[in-house]
């Protein structure tokens, strides 16, 4: 039986790293966006899901190339 923790944290981030959280949370959350808008876009298509990510992959990928997290 596999059990399910929770943690609850909080940061306190210096005024540079807000600033960086900041610009990370925005590429993510357009990222997101974007990538949900070009799947509904393919919704209607005959695409297998690997190919719809084939597909989608490389148009969000030059988005994230200034995310820090995304490249190590």
């Amino acid at each position: 039986m596999r059990m399910i923790h929770t943690t609850i944290s909080r940061l306190y981030p210096t005024s540079l790293q807000e600033k960086n959280l900041y610009e990370i949370f925005t590429i993510y959350n357009s990222v997101k966006r974007i990538g949900y808008k070009l799947l509904f876009d393919l919704k209607d298509s005959n695409y297998p899901k690997k190919e719809k990510r084939m597909l989608i992959q490389p148009k969000l990928i030059p988005i994230c190339c200034n995310n820090p997290t995304f490249y190590k």
